[in-house]
């Protein structure tokens, strides 16, 4: 009787092995998803965080003067930062349309004896705003006269030192690749 009572002993003895190397297995797995989790959400957060200043920079179209079929002002896009740290290095990258007849846009200027004023801003403190004056061209390079809301995106960087671009009224997005985006 010894040897059954071993035998059942050893089987007992191994089921309950058995079951703890589950139980850790699972315990193990049940830790990788929480900490997988918790990672997930502090990136999610410190994203959002990175992002409070950047949605606080709005885009604002400001329409040229029209006459007849003509403009005698150019338009403008109007940047403010509504943070509470200023903005360095904001440039208008682009204005789209979906007008057809307009095939491109340029720098415009109020004062063509200081053209350069307009493109780059050094830095915009909270609550301040720069006018970057712009328009746009027809396939003969020529000014057009447009119907249909302009669309323009900007770059610049936060107090943080992150490169943002901004495109109207769209998110923010993280510029990883900043350097592409200063060339105009």
């Amino acid at each position: 009787m010894s040897a059954d009572a071993t035998s059942v002993a050893d089987w007992i003895s191994a089921i309950g092995q058995a079951v703890g190397a589950i139980g850790t297995l699972i315990a193990v797995g049940v830790a990788l998803w929480i900490a997988g989790r918790d990672r997930r959400r502090n990136v999610a957060e410190r994203l959002d965080t990175q992002m409070a200043q950047a949605r606080s920079v709005v885009i604002t179209l400001e329409p040229g003067e029209q006459r007849a079929t003509s403009w005698t002002d150019p338009s403008a896009v109007l940047i403010t930062n509504f943070s509470l740290e200023p903005i360095h290095r904001c440039k208008l990258v682009d204005v789209s349309n979906v007008d057809a007849t307009i095939t491109g846009w340029r720098y415009a200027s109020f004062d063509p004896s200081d053209d350069d004023q307009y493109r780059e801003k050094p830095a915009i403190a909270s609550g301040e705003s720069h006018l970057i004056p712009y328009e746009q061209y027809d396939a003969k390079f020529e000014a057009a006269v447009y119907r249909t809301p302009d669309i323009p995106s900007i770059s610049f960087m936060t107090a943080n030192g992150m490169w943002w671009t901004r495109r109207g009224d769209d998110e923010p997005r993280r510029d990883l690749n900043y350097l592409a985006t200063r060339q105009h």
